[in-house]
């Protein structure tokens, strides 16, 4: 198995459709796709032999690293839900991967990001390096770092530096954590070949469906980032961080 791409995510409904784009986004490799949510989709996922399909009610952080331990690709990978993936997209990445990247290396898988997909981001250079958001302007965050919203790691990279750091309740603060911790100990984070993912979201939406989203970024993730930021930071984080966090993201679910 050379890749798993897990997808934390409370619209189950649209597995359906990132199962149809992976079909022409990664032809050459063997695949699977993990689902993480409270609960399973309609029946037409049951007979895709590469799906799996993991019930957790926690945060997105949680959920992502619970997907972790039953993934079998040598490369682990993530998308939300409202993703469309370019065709051929992770076929080029894995070649690249394989032909370029040591072992202590991970990569940045470019995407666009924006309310009916028309977003360009992909297309900025630097938006991928860290220094050059506001929110990222730390003392602690070195100016030539780069940012992975969406990444590919090897799995046995990611257990190297104990994953995510489940304090963070969403992505991307904790991806941006775990992508600079790599980055501090001497590994490269590669920008994909070309753009993977077209998003249609924006992180500025405070509507309903997004507003626990909106809520964890300002009350948890970004004061947490800000506080371990202020000076040098020596990340230590225990992969089975996951078990201090609720098994209900209150944010979203209720009892």
């Amino acid at each position: 198995m050379k890749l798993s791409l897990i997808v934390p995510s409370i619209n189950s409904d649209k597995w359906i459709n990132i199962n149809e784009y992976m079909k022409v986004a990664c032809k050459k490799y063997l695949y699977e796709i993990i689902g993480v949510g409270p609960k399973f989709p309609d029946q037409s996922l049951e007979s895709i032999k590469n799906f799996k399909f993991l019930r957790d009610f926690g945060c997105p952080s949680r959920a992502f690293q619970l997907a972790t331990m039953i993934a079998e690709g040598e490369y682990i990978a993530w998308c939300s839900d409202d993703s469309k993936i370019i065709e051929n997209s992770i076929d080029e990445c894995i070649a690249f991967f394989d032909n370029n990247m040591t072992e202590n290396d991970a990569m940045t898988l470019r995407y666009s990001e924006g309310e009916n997909y028309t977003g360009n981001q992909h297309n900025e250079e630097l938006y991928w390096i860290g220094f050059t958001h506001t929110d990222l302007k730390q003392p602690g965050v070195h100016r030539d770092w780069k940012i992975a919203p969406l990444f590919m790691i090897r799995k046995s990279l990611y257990y190297k530096h104990g994953g995510l750091d489940c304090r963070f309740e969403h992505i991307n603060m904790n991806t941006h954590d775990l992508m600079f911790a790599i980055q501090k100990n001497g590994g490269k984070l590669y920008c994909s070949p070309s753009k993977v993912f077209s998003v249609n979201w924006s992180p500025n939406n405070n509507t309903s469906n997004y507003q626990p989203i909106f809520l964890a970024y300002h009350q948890n993730d970004l004061p947490l980032f800000k506080y371990l930021y202020q000076q040098e930071y020596n990340r230590s984080v225990d992969f089975e961080n996951w078990r201090l966090q609720p098994s209900l993201w209150s944010r979203r679910y209720k009892e």
